[in-house]
């Protein structure tokens, strides 16, 4: 097997559902990361959960998909925190 095929994947014993989330370079911990998608109003409409180590930017579009269609048919507009943001 290559080299370059080779990844170090760290997993929790306790939790191997998690994922090794990263804070600034020092600050590591397994943990999770929750999506809610609310309405114009405040309430939520869609709910997901990841592990802690999978990007917002990559985990939006199941937790878009898991709203239900005539509600995702009167979308207008979308608002996202610069977390989301990442090159085409």
């Amino acid at each position: 097997m290559d080299e370059k095929e080779l990844k170090e994947i760290t997993q929790s014993i306790v939790d191997p559902e998690s994922g090794m989330f990263h804070k600034g370079e020092k600050e590591r911990c397994f943990a999770y990361s929750q999506h809610a998608i609310c309405d114009h109003h405040g309430f939520v409409i869609a709910v997901k959960t990841f592990p802690g180590n999978m990007h917002d930017s990559v985990t939006f579009f199941e937790t878009y998909e898991s709203i239900p269609e005539e509600i995702r048919e009167n979308i207008h507009q979308i608002a996202l925190d610069a977390g989301y943001k990442t090159p085409g």
